[in-house]
């Protein structure tokens, strides 16, 4: 084969190069070439297997963890709800003025460490008597628990809301409200209700649940 010699000054034939003069390092350069696009497959594949793997186990670890949330979020408003119903019925606690309702909340709260504060309200939203446990805590009706005091009242004696904290609380968790409609069993109707507040936060009770939604990646 010639390509124009006379351009390089030269009259010499073309030379093959060693891989076309020898087998063996076509060989070798045809198996070096297979070897690395078979070791790239492989590394391919593996790097997708792996994220495959890695990708379900985190998808089961979550799995996991969000069930256990919502296991511990049940056992802590059954707890609370049971613990509400309990007061609920405490002796003189339809009847009483506010100073005996004072004392009785008082009672409960502190024979019961669930709750920090507790409230009772008539139908009109008055306040006729509390106990917090916490200096500092709030006895204002927040938006949510007016609408539940108009359901309680309604006829609907079991109920649970989740408050934000209010300006000036101490403590800076969110709070959730069992209210409780006390059944007057002259009437038949309820006569008072009870709200019982609790901190996410300092709740021992609720440690589990802050715990298993702290764990979800």
């Amino acid at each position: 084969v010639w390509v124009y010699p006379a351009l390089f000054h030269r009259n010499l034939p073309l030379e093959p190069s060693p891989m076309e003069r020898s087998i063996e390092v076509r060989f070798f350069f045809g198996t070096v070439t297979i070897v690395v696009a078979l070791l790239f497959m492989f590394l391919w594949g593996d790097w997708i297997v792996a994220g495959s793997v890695a990708r379900n186990m985190l998808g089961e670890r979550m799995k996991d963890a969000a069930d256990l949330a919502s296991k511990n979020v049940a056992v802590f408003l059954e707890i609370g709800q049971n613990l509400a119903l309990q007061i609920a019925e405490a002796p003189g606690i339809l009847s009483a003025n506010e100073d005996e309702l004072n004392r009785i909340l008082e009672e409960e709260i502190n024979s019961i460490p669930f709750f920090d504060q507790l409230l009772i309200y008539d139908q009109s939203n008055k306040l006729l008597g509390g106990y917090s446990a916490v200096a500092g805590l709030s006895n204002l009706l927040l938006s949510e628990e007016i609408t539940s005091l108009k359901l309680a009242f309604n006829g609907m004696l079991v109920q649970v809301c989740a408050t934000p904290p209010v300006q000036g609380e101490n403590a800076p968790a969110a709070r959730v409200s069992f209210i409780i409609g006390i059944m007057d069993p002259a009437t038949e109707q309820v006569g008072r209700v009870l709200i019982a507040r609790t901190d996410l936060a300092s709740n021992l009770y609720a440690q589990p649940l802050i715990n298993s939604l702290q764990s979800i990646p």
